[in-house]
């Protein structure tokens, strides 16, 4: 009895010990954090989605508070965080971020073929790395989700292999876009309805061999538009949203679908 309650007093002793040095060493060598830090830190979405390119949000906040990075470079910041974070910088003028929304620049026929069984790992990255793909189209969406998962707001489904995103789920963080190997989702101006759902830049009979409803650069579109906003690229149609109306008249007259409305 006598030896358990001395091993007691002892461990006892030592606890305390530890425990004196403990919180004068977390008192001598603690890091004192710039209240401007903790300001902006508060101000910030916290959701710690990495979008921004750092671990977390306080380590942009830091790096706004030092003058490194734009507030405006948080994708999920509103306006009244904006406002806020200003205020606390002394009053800088802050650029507020043009309302976009993702699309998908791909409609993917139903009647495409594979170009050969991947059976690979299930992964666009993965699939991409052989032969850029099982798609017969080389521009087209893989399909294997890989936008779905790297979601981290639930914005993103899929609906006949293709990717659906729920606008208002989705913050616009870009993480979707940054990890599609094929570079296909796309942020417009909110207020453009009337876009290209297609990526193929083959000529038109190569593009429509693929693909029943790909862009095949034949122009009609660019004779109907009544505001000139729409040019070829590589044999591909480009709306300009800036001179776009949303009339329509170019989604009547593409002979293949490709001009979408949304």
């Amino acid at each position: 009895m006598q030896t358990i309650l001395t091993a007691t007093l002892i461990l006892g002793g030592f606890g305390l010990v530890f425990g004196l040095v403990l919180g004068y060493a977390s008192r001598k060598f603690a890091v004192r954090i710039d209240p401007k830090i903790e300001e902006v830190f508060e101000a910030l979405p916290g959701t710690n989605c990495g979008a921004c390119g750092f671990t977390g949000c306080m380590g942009f906040a830091r790096a706004t508070a030092d003058g490194k990075i734009s507030p405006d470079k948080c994708a999920l910041i509103d306006e009244k965080g904006t406002k806020q974070i200003s205020k606390i910088l002394g009053g800088i003028k802050i650029k507020q971020k043009e309302k976009t929304k993702p699309v998908l620049i791909c409609q993917k026929s139903s009647e495409q073929q594979k170009k050969f069984l991947y059976i690979g790992i299930q992964t666009c990255k993965a699939a991409m790395l052989l032969s850029g793909g099982n798609n017969s189209c080389d521009y087209g969406c893989l399909g294997f989700g890989d936008c779905l998962r790297i979601c981290p707001f639930g914005a993103i489904s899929f609906k006949e292999g293709l990717p659906v995103f729920e606008e208002d789920l989705c913050k616009m963080c870009g993480k979707c876009i940054e990890i599609c190997p094929k570079n296909i989702i796309k942020l417009v101006p909110k207020n453009q309805e009337v876009y290209v759902a297609c990526s193929n830049r083959d000529k038109g009979k190569d593009a429509r061999a693929v693909c029943k409803v790909a862009c095949i650069g034949c122009g009609v579109c660019l004779k109907v538009c009544p505001v000139d906003a729409i040019t070829l690229e590589g044999n591909l149609a480009v709306i300009d949203p800036k001179k776009c109306t949303n009339c329509g008249e170019c989604i009547k007259k593409c002979p293949t679908k490709a001009i979408v409305k949304q």
